[in-house]
């Protein structure tokens, strides 16, 4: 893998994140624009939203490590 292949996964992640934030967003509001009250539903949102997050972070660290260890570092 050279640098060009890491930057475009550091790029696909990092845009993934911007996506999810988003997505997260406009969850935490009905379809009407108004926020969502429920403390329950905004937990459930929450928790889906920070394993999108830890996917993501991952596979940024995952993609460095192999990078990393193609080079023997």
């Amino acid at each position: 893998m050279d640098q060009s292949k890491l930057s475009d996964v550091f790029s696909m992640s990092t845009l993934m994140i911007h996506d999810a934030t988003t997505e997260l967003y406009e969850s935490l509001h009905d379809k009407d624009g108004n926020p969502k009250e429920s403390v329950d539903e905004v937990v459930e949102i929450c928790r889906s939203y920070k394993a999108r997050m830890l996917n993501e972070i991952q596979m940024v660290v995952d993609i460095c490590m192999e990078y990393n260890e193609e080079r023997g570092k």
